[in-house]
């Protein structure tokens, strides 16, 4: 911990010089004079959950503000008011507990009752996308029909770019007749190592707005090491073939059914995928778990889009564009939250040695990192394209 200090003072500058604010008093607010303060209060005190001021801002969140809400609002009844609804409140409130829900069989404890081994849970948002007349550049006419009346009502779209995925690997597999796929705008995975399942968007519209989610994806490769063939990709959606007969990537690549045999079989593939455009290189996780913040390249539509299993989604992702800078398809991603632990503690833990040496240790290897990164990207990750998805 009292290593930390140097650390702490280099983020506050780095929240400084990356986000600069211009208005009022600039960054001399209070809440960053308490980040100055917290490693003295936590070698004071201990872990910072035994002084943390949320429980006292819940307690005023419901005595007084939530009160107030159904009060006259004047000075001279505020208090004997807030009182009043507040006693009115956890009369209803018990008398519900122990009256109304028993009597209506509402006393039952919610169980997860998912006992499957894989990591795909459901999806929502469900739609129906009819492909007609694929010739072999893979254009075709497609109609999508939503499950929910509003979305079809105001007759929604779907990713363009998801669309053309699923024409080609179609029409490159010698299909041109109708099939149909069953899509979802959202879908629940469970990667490895997460207790609950995470909602993973790849939707045209919601809240008003385009919502596409990112995520880490475990591609298939002719490598020993796994990790140098995963790299961010943004989804475009999920779905499932609805036809019967379809070539799809798990019987051509998985099991090395020709086209011809699936037809005759009249096989039907029930795997889960996803579209995705994946960045152009690969970025390893031992690269992310060094930077923090690692940059990358989108890549583009026409050779980085891939139809790959829900299973190959092996994290949740947190990335932004480069704002302000040339490159649009520049972007940075995060370390994963269930990382975070383990990246600052190997920062904080300089081994039995004394501060000055630890500290100059860190210090010595700057000038490395900063000749490197002059070198540019080719160093941090490898090439992706040609890679097939997982399937």
């Amino acid at each position: 911990m009292d290593n930390a200090d140097h650390l702490l003072a280099e983020m506050i500058e780095m929240i400084k010089h990356c986000f600069p604010r211009k208005e009022g008093y600039g960054w001399k607010i209070t809440k960053m004079h308490a980040l100055a303060t917290i490693l003295y209060y936590v070698r004071m005190f201990g872990c910072a959950a035994g002084f943390s001021g949320e429980t006292g801002e819940r307690f005023l969140q419901v005595i007084v503000k939530d009160m107030a809400r159904i009060t006259q609002q004047r000075a001279v009844l505020f208090a004997e008011q807030c009182a009043f609804r507040r006693f009115e409140h956890t009369v209803f409130q018990h008398g519900f507990q122990c009256s109304v829900v028993p009597h209506l069989n509402l006393d039952y404890e919610k169980v997860n009752n998912f006992k499957n081994n894989s990591n795909t849970c459901g999806g929502s948002g469900e739609f129906t996308l009819t492909i007609e007349d694929v010739d072999h550049h893979g254009r075709g006419f497609s109609t999508v029909v939503w499950k929910s009346r509003d979305r079809e009502k105001l007759k929604m779209g779907i990713s363009e770019t998801m669309k053309i995925a699923i024409y080609k690997f179609a029409s490159g597999n010698n299909w041109v007749g109708m099939f149909q796929i069953t899509g979802y705008t959202s879908f629940k995975l469970q990667p490895h190592g997460y207790e609950e399942a995470i909602l993973f968007h790849a939707n045209e519209y919601t809240h008003g707005e385009k919502w596409y989610d990112w995520a880490m994806v475990q591609f298939d490769g002719d490598v020993e090491d796994p990790e140098e063939t995963v790299c961010p990709a943004l989804i475009l959606g999920f779905f499932k073939y609805a036809t019967s007969g379809m070539p799809t990537p798990h019987l051509i690549e998985g099991l090395s059914h020709s086209p011809n045999h699936i037809y005759r079989e009249g096989m039907l593939d029930d795997t889960m995928y996803a579209v995705v455009q994946s960045a152009s290189k690969t970025l390893s996780w031992s690269t992310i778990e060094e930077d923090f913040v690692s940059p990358f390249h989108l890549g583009d539509v026409k050779s980085c889009v891939y139809i790959i299993d829900v299973e190959c989604i092996i994290d949740p992702l947190y990335v932004f564009p480069d704002y302000g800078g040339i490159q649009s398809s520049k972007h940075f991603c995060v370390l994963p939250y269930k990382k975070w632990g383990r990246y600052f503690g190997d920062k904080i833990d300089y081994g039995d040695g004394d501060d000055s040496d630890g500290h100059n240790s860190h210090s010595d290897g700057g000038d490395e990192d900063e000749d490197e990164d002059e070198d540019g990207d080719e160093n941090e990750y490898s090439n992706v394209e040609g890679q097939s998805g997982c399937v």
